[in-house]
């Protein structure tokens, strides 16, 4: 079973999507700040992390570019599903390595089809 990170500060969006998420059947951890995401990347090794840009504290790119720079978490699939969708936030995020970036809310067919392209490159079936 795949393990899945969501950091996400609304709780009308990280509730209904670990839900969703968990009846896909993934194992799902869920945050609603950076820092605790952070904190939960290194403890929990998720395969694949869903982030949003804008977080209270720490927003998403601080959280991405810490992910990139820790030798446990570099690897890991990074998308970040966010409402921040302008072309020059959707060019800084793919800049600094996010692995895809999602408008919320994203259609649920377009959202788990990106997470398994991201899980099948991470381990090939």
């Amino acid at each position: 079973m795949s393990k899945i990170l969501i950091i996400e500060d609304d709780e009308n969006v990280l509730e209904p999507l670990t839900e969703m998420l968990s009846c896909e059947n993934y194992e799902v951890t869920g945050t609603t700040s950076g820092e605790a995401g952070l904190k939960l990347a290194v403890s929990v090794r998720p395969d694949l992390i869903l982030c949003d840009i804008v977080l209270p504290g720490m927003d998403g790119y601080a959280v991405l570019k810490a992910l990139r720079e820790n030798s446990v978490t570099h690897a890991i699939p990074v998308i970040f599903l966010t409402g921040q969708v302008s072309p020059k936030e959707i060019q800084t995020g793919f800049g600094m390595g996010v692995d895809d970036y999602l408008c919320k809310p994203a259609p649920r067919p377009v959202l788990l089809a990106a997470i398994r392209k991201h899980l099948q490159k991470r381990r090939p079936i």
